[in-house]
């Protein structure tokens, strides 16, 4: 039941971007019933899958597999774009937030070779630290990922356009909700690797990744003080660069790691 709802929110969401275009009366209206209806299947597939997962022996809710973590995922964009953005640009950051979002579940719904079975997996990792972990991990990088948005378009503003310091507050304020997230994920997830491994640093990769985004988001935070068009654009292009550093951490580090190895089993 979980992938009938996760197969119909790019439907809903992809309709919902092209409503604009469409030929139809009360676009404005319908639209904001398919993004309210798409974001509600999509609640709804997480919390089947949770319950799926639970009946499976594994926990409620653990995200383990890239299925799972990309559905969550693409569940935090549309949150975040609507929670950071001022009321003045909130429709273009939610605009591509939501065309990110259908992208991703287009290819979870779509991609042969990704898997989308239940993982079992042992008493060490059933603890409610692991999800935990993982959702205060995804919803930073959904948050920076939002910033990331902003970013692109604050570059694309002219200095004396008002919409510029709109966009560069939704950066600065995923940036700040992001650190604060990233911190709790790499704090639990310490904790709960001391629970399964003994030891709550290990040096993986995984590990090394989020410490170090997080290191980074943090001095791109120092320079924001600044509001002239050059620091704008100087933060604008680092946090893009951050944006390189979430993916390497989400998906090369993750197939670099040792301790993580779980996961792909």
């Amino acid at each position: 039941m979980s992938f009938i709802f996760v197969g119909l929110v790019p439907l809903l969401y992809g309709i919902a971007l092209a409503s604009p275009s469409l030929p139809l009366k009360n676009a404005a209206r319908n639209r904001r019933i398919l993004i309210i209806a798409g974001f509600t299947f999509h609640s709804g597939g997480i919390f089947l899958r949770g319950m799926d997962s639970l009946l499976a022996g594994s926990g409620p809710w653990a995200v383990v597999t890239l299925y799972e973590t990309l559905v969550i995922l693409s569940w935090f964009l549309p949150v975040f774009a609507f929670l950071l953005s001022p009321k003045e640009c909130r429709s273009s950051i939610l605009k591509i937030a939501l065309a990110a979002a259908t992208l991703i579940m287009i290819f979870v719904s779509l991609c042969p070779w990704l898997p989308r079975d239940i993982r079992t997996l042992s008493a060490a990792f059933l603890t409610w630290r692991l999800p935990f972990h993982a959702l205060t991990a995804l919803s930073a990088y959904g948050a920076f990922a939002v910033a990331a948005v902003a970013a692109i378009l604050c570059l694309r503003r002219r200095e004396e356009d008002p919409l510029r310091n709109s966009f560069f507050r939704t950066l600065t304020n995923g940036i700040a909700v992001g650190r604060v997230l990233l911190a709790i994920g790499i704090i639990s997830g310490a904790a709960w690797a001391y629970d399964a491994w003994g030891s709550y640093w290990s040096w993986d990769p995984k590990q090394n990744g989020a410490l170090a985004t997080w290191l980074f988001f943090t001095v791109i935070s120092h320079l924001e003080e600044g509001s002239g068009e050059r620091q704008q654009r100087r933060v604008a292009l680092l946090t893009l660069l951050g944006l390189a550093s979430i993916i390497i951490t989400y998906l090369v580090a993750d197939a670099a790691s040792e301790l993580h190895r779980f996961l792909r089993q």
